[in-house]
């Protein structure tokens, strides 16, 4: 989908970037997993991850709702 909303001349910096995340985000979202399961234990160290998830679902989400200071709309 991203790629599809994407000017034509952005499109592989799209795919790059959403590779990036993709890719990269779960190899190093296993490493601190498996540290934090470590030092916390399992149920712990899920909880932890699930709410730090959340947490910055809600910031990205709150960054890219709200308007640039300065910038009409």
């Amino acid at each position: 989908m991203a790629q599809s909303i994407s000017p034509a001349t952005l499109r592989g910096q799209t795919v790059s970037l959403y590779m990036l995340a993709v890719r990269g985000g779960t190899s190093l979202g296993g490493l601190l997993t498996g540290a934090s399961i470590s030092l916390l234990g399992v149920r712990h160290a899920l909880l932890l991850n699930g709410a730090l998830a959340i947490g910055a679902q809600l910031l990205i989400g709150r960054k890219w709702t709200r308007p640039e200071i300065g910038h009409a709309t």
